[in-house]
């Protein structure tokens, strides 16, 4: 099928393959840091997919040579940062506006400038969030570098895909900085907490197999086949019931915050709510003929290998 654009903005833009959409940082010249462009147009994308039971999963991908680079260092080091203009309303519904009063408020000698602060970074972790919030799967296929705020971004994802010349990196220590926009939490989880540690602690730089190995992406797959791998396994999402798939992965990341008990109880709730729902129930039969069709066609005559 063939890639439809629907939008572009000046520093990123969005595609329509299949049951996949697509979110490309185009900021190739700064290995894709993010930008106020490229944080509203995530927004935009979130807003547009977060309801549509078409789609399988949203793709975040990286033009050139990187995924994300995070934070724009120039910025970090006391330099200008480019914004690509003011922020949209999908990002001051978030609170970015906090973060220019704040200036203004600590320039003129202001009271209240360190609560906008707080308010501001309390924004800046909302971006990445709504990834994970959001009942739509996310796929990170990652193209190139992936650091700091831009590996948060990726691990902000639920599915990671890496390309053979793929690298990692938290850098954050060597700039004097926590990690930023969740990575202290995301990392342990996904590694282990001895292994995030050292990663952290060190800001040493992994490469692709070395991410497979600790369990930080799910497959490598070489260069050119990245994009088709994310949007193949984007189909094969969408070939599920849409609407279990939302409740798997709610599910999934419950998990992760309640203990055993509490989690039963929830996923009594809602197998209730799966139990009551005629589409879901409808979707259920018709998953279920067609899988006893392929395991009766697997055992007769073997996989396909087509």
């Amino acid at each position: 099928m063939a890639r439809e654009r629907l939008w572009e903005q000046e520093e990123c833009y969005f595609e329509k393959d299949g049951h996949a959409r697509i979110f490309t940082l185009n900021r190739p010249q700064v290995l894709n840091s993010y930008s106020q462009d490229v944080i509203d147009g995530l927004l935009r994308a979130v807003n547009e997919v977060k309801d549509d039971l078409e789609v399988g999963a949203l793709i975040l991908t990286g033009a050139g040579r990187a995924f994300s680079s995070g934070a724009n260092v120039k910025s970090m080091a006391g330099e200008s940062m480019e914004r690509g203009g003011g922020p949209s309303p999908e990002s001051m519904a978030l609170g970015a506006g906090a973060g220019p009063r704040a200036a203004q408020a600590k320039e003129a000698g202001e009271s209240g400038g360190g609560f906008l602060d707080r308010e501001h970074v309390k924004y800046r972790h909302k971006r990445w969030a709504i990834l994970r919030e959001m009942e739509v799967p996310v796929i990170a296929a990652i193209n190139g570098w992936a650091i700091g705020a831009g590996l948060d971004l990726a691990m902000a994802c639920d599915i990671l895909i890496a390309s053979e010349s793929a690298k990692f990196g938290y850098f954050y220590a060597k700039v004097g900085l926590v990690p930023d926009m969740g990575g202290a939490w995301y990392l342990p989880r996904a590694i282990g907490t001895y292994r995030a540690m050292e990663l952290i602690l060190t800001g040493d730089a992994w490469d692709a197999n070395e991410a497979r190995l600790m369990g930080l992406v799910g497959r490598v797959v070489p260069d050119e086949e990245l994009m088709p791998a994310a949007i193949a396994m984007a189909e094969r999402i969408a070939g599920n019931s849409p609407r279990i798939i939302r409740m798997d992965k709610d599910l999934i990341y419950k998990a992760q915050e309640m203990d055993f008990r509490n989690w039963m109880d929830y996923l009594a709730l809602t197998q209730g709510v799966q139990s009551a729902d005629t589409e879901i129930r409808r979707k259920a039969k018709e998953l279920a003929q067609k899988h006893l069709a392929d395991k009766t066609r697997y055992m007769h005559a073997g996989p396909s290998l087509d």
